[in-house]
């Protein structure tokens, strides 16, 4: 960042009334609470601050990524987060974002490697394998038929995985994991009246 560009930020957050910000934690606070507002240039310039301030903290080049994405600002966001893994490569977050960013401008082969990246460091987790579907779908892997709970019924793609790629077990459990979610909440709804009844669904 240029030192004038800084300058002219830091006039433009005086002026907005960010003067109480001190440490970058509290630079990261009003970037999210500006980002809640929908306030994008307000949360853009103090996360940045947040990153000028700590330039070593993966955190702040995370939440700035992702709210450039937020903004419709694609190049620079997916610049921010890979800033964000060149300070730590293990930051799932950060390559879980990545994927998103590349998936929404449709650059499904960066898209896959990210989310199987993220899929890699946290096995247990749900996001990647469901957005690494979404990833294999923009291949034109054959749909299938995700269902919800509540009447409604959204299409999700079906993972066409090789066997020598391991994310597919982790897609499985990760829907095993959702459908138990799913069938506590029916058990548990009023409107639910038999275990038939979400089998059907399933």
């Amino acid at each position: 960042m240029r030192p004038g560009w800084l300058a002219a930020l830091l006039a433009w957050a005086i002026g907005c009334g960010m003067v109480g910000a001190q440490t970058p934690a509290e630079w990261r606070q009003i970037g999210l609470a500006r980002r809640g507002q929908g306030d994008w240039p307000g949360a853009i310039a103090a996360l940045e601050m947040a990153t000028t301030q700590e330039p070593q903290n993966p955190t702040s080049y995370v939440l700035l990524g992702w709210t450039q994405h937020l903004a419709g600002q694609s190049a620079p966001a997916a610049r921010s987060l890979w800033q964000a893994i060149a300070r730590q490569p293990t930051h799932v977050e950060a390559f879980q974002a990545l994927g998103i960013v590349y998936l929404v401008r449709g650059e499904v082969t960066p898209a896959i490697w990210s989310h199987l990246w993220a899929a890699v460091l946290n096995p247990q987790g749900e996001i990647a394998p469901y957005n690494l579907s979404l990833a294999y779908h923009g291949k034109g892997c054959r749909p299938w038929l995700w269902p919800t709970v509540g009447g409604r019924q959204r299409w999700s793609p079906k993972i066409l995985t090789p066997g020598w790629l391991w994310p597919w077990p982790t897609t499985k459990m990760a829907i095993r994991r959702r459908r138990a979610r799913l069938y506590k909440r029916h058990v548990n709804s009023n409107k639910a009246s038999t275990i038939r009844g979400f089998v059907e669904r399933i």
